[in-house]
């Protein structure tokens, strides 16, 4: 019963873990997609530039370059997040391999014990009645 209680505590916190890190990676994915959609109205204003003037002309290589740089960085970030998520699934999954190793080797004492228990309470029976 404390092996399953202490299992089940495991559980629940790397469950909690899990949902903070998820809250977390929601959180940055939003932020992400807020990013995404303001380089998309940098390209729309770019669209809208008049290349054939010189001050339109050096507005676009401006909203460009820094629409290129964003873009980059969106990349980066994009990786990174898709790194950091299959890192932490591995965490989690090497974690209640773990647990489960940890669980499953307390059992099998529990069941030594009691086979040994039972192995003495019959031989202490079998001693009174001789």
């Amino acid at each position: 019963d404390e092996s399953r209680v202490a299992g089940s505590k495991a559980a629940e916190l790397q469950h909690s873990q899990l949902q903070a890190h998820t809250d977390t990676l929601q959180q940055f994915e939003k932020r992400l997609t807020e990013s995404i959609d303001k380089n998309q109205a940098f390209e729309s204003k770019v669209a809208e530039l008049q290349p054939t003037q010189q001050a339109h002309a050096d507005d676009a290589q401006r909203f460009e370059k820094r629409l290129s740089e964003s873009i980059a960085k969106i990349q980066t970030v994009e990786a990174t997040v898709a790194e950091l998520r299959l890192s932490q699934e591995q965490r989690h999954t090497d974690d209640l391999q773990q647990l489960e190793k940890r669980l499953s080797e307390s059992i099998d004492k529990n069941r030594a014990a009691g086979s040994k228990v039972a192995e003495l309470q019959h031989l202490q029976l079998q001693a009174h009645t001789d």
